[in-house]
C-alpha cells in the first residue's frame, strides 16, 4: 500500500508548524547553553531525494549530545553482526542479572557502545572512525565544542569515573579512560539542524546520503538503526512520544530533536528552551504537528511518497 502526498502540502505543513511556534516563550535554558539566544528556532526537513524544506535557524551550531549515538550505531553495525551487538550490549541479559550502572554522570550505554568500536587501545584510530562515519552520514563535518567538552569532563569528574567503572562489575570492551574520553568528545560535537536532517535522511534512504549520493553504510543496516532509535528514544517520554507522534527520535542536549521516517526522510529541529525532561518545547510540538497533519507514522501500513 502506498500513500502519496504532494510536495506543496509538505512545504505548507512545515511552514505552518514553524509559524505556529516560533514566538512562544516557554521552558528553561539548560545551564550549559548559557548565553544562547532563547528565541532561536529552526526546522529542517530533508527528503531522501535531497529536497530540503527549512525555516528559521537551521545553521546554528549546538552540541549534538546523544544524537551522535545514531552514528555510533551505524558504525558498530558495520563492524558487528546484529547477533553480536545484542550479546555485547547486554540485550540478552535479564534485567535482574545485569550489573548496576556505575554512577559516572554519563550514559553508560553510550560509553559501552564506544568501547565496542574497533580498533581498541587506539584513541586516534577509533576517533577517526567515529568522526569520519558522522561526516559520511551528514555530508559535512561536525565541530568539537571545547567548552562543552571541558565542562562535561570537569562536572562529571571523568578521570575519577574510570576508576569507578574498573572497580565495578560493569563490562567495557576497551580501556575505561579511552571510552569515557571519546564518548565525552562525541556528545560535545556541534552540528546544525540542517546537518542532522541530512544524517536522518541518510538513515531513511537506507544509508545513501541524499546530498552526496554516496552510501555511508550498507542499506540493510538502516532498519536496525531505526529500531535502536525507537528503543532508545527520549527516556521519560518515549511511550507517550511513540503513541502521539509515531516516529523514531533522538534528542540532544543542545536543543535538537531528530526524527526519521524510513523511505521518506527526516526532520531536525533546534530550539534551546526545554521542558523538565530536557526536551525542546518548540521542536517537539512542531514535529508532532507535522507528523500528525501529514499522517507520518512508522507503524502505519502505507508507504508514504512525496510527489512534486
Amino acid at each position: 500500500m502506498e500513500r502519496i502526498i504532494s510536495l506543496a502540502a509538505v512545504q505548507e505543513t512545515v511552514k505552518k508548524a514553524y509559524e505556529r511556534y516560533k514566538d512562544i516563550k516557554e521552558g528553561t535554558m539548560a545551564a550549559h547553553l548559557a548565553g544562547v539566544d532563547p528565541d532561536r528556532f529552526g526546522i529542517c526537513m530533508m527528503l531522501t531525494d535531497g529536497t530540503v524544506i527549512e525555516h528559521g535557524d537551521v545553521e546554528i551550531e549546538s552540541p549534538m549530545g546523544s544524537i551522535a549515538k545514531i552514528g555510533t550505531a551505524a558504525l558498530l553495525l558495520q563492524q558487528n553482526s546484529v547477533e553480536t551487538m545484542i550479546k555485547k550490549l547486554g540485550y540478552t541479559t535479564p534485567a535482574y542479572d545485569k550489573p548496576e550502572n556505575p554512577k559516572v554522570g554519563l550514559s553508560m550505554n553510550g560509553v559501552r557502545a564506544v568501547s565496542l568500536v574497533t580498533p581498541q587501545n587506539d584513541t586516534v584510530g577509533k576517533w577517526n572512525l567515529l568522526i569520519n562515519n558522522l561526516i559520511n552520514m551528514m555530508g559535512s563535518a561536525p565541530v568539537l565544542d571545547d567548552r562543552t567538552y571541558e565542562s562535561i569532563r570537569k562536572n562529571q569528574m571523568i578521570e575519577g569515573s574510570a576508576r569507578v567503572i574498573e572497580q565495578s562489575d560493569y563490562k567495557l570492551y576497551d580501556d575505561a579512560d579511552i571510552s569515557l574520553d571519546l564518548y565525552t568528545r562525541l556528545i560535545s560535537l556541534k552540528a546544525t539542524a540542517r546537518q542532522l536532517a541530512v544524517m536522518g535522511a541518510t538513515v531513511a534512504a537506507d544509508g545513501r546520503n541524499p546530498l552526496t549520493g554516496q552510501y555511508a553504510y550498507d542499506g540493510a543496516l538502516s532498519q536496525t538503526i531505526v529500531t535502536m532509535m525507537v528503543l532508545h528514544g527520549p527516556r521519560h517520554t518515549k511511550k507517550r512520544w511513540l503513541m502521539e507522534v509515531g516516529l523514531p527520535s533522538k534528542r540532544g542536549m543542545g536543543g535538537f530533536i531528530i526524527v526519521v521516517m524510513p523511505g521518506l526522510g527526516a526532520i531536525a529541529t533546534y530550539s534551546p528552551m526545554v521542558d523538565e525532561d530536557g526536551i525542546s518545547i518548540k521542536g517537539a510540538r512542531a514535529i508532532r504537528d507535522i507528523a500528525n497533519e501529514l499522517q507520518l507514522n512508522v507503524f502505519a501500513s502505507a508507504r508514504v511518497r512525496v510527489e512534486k
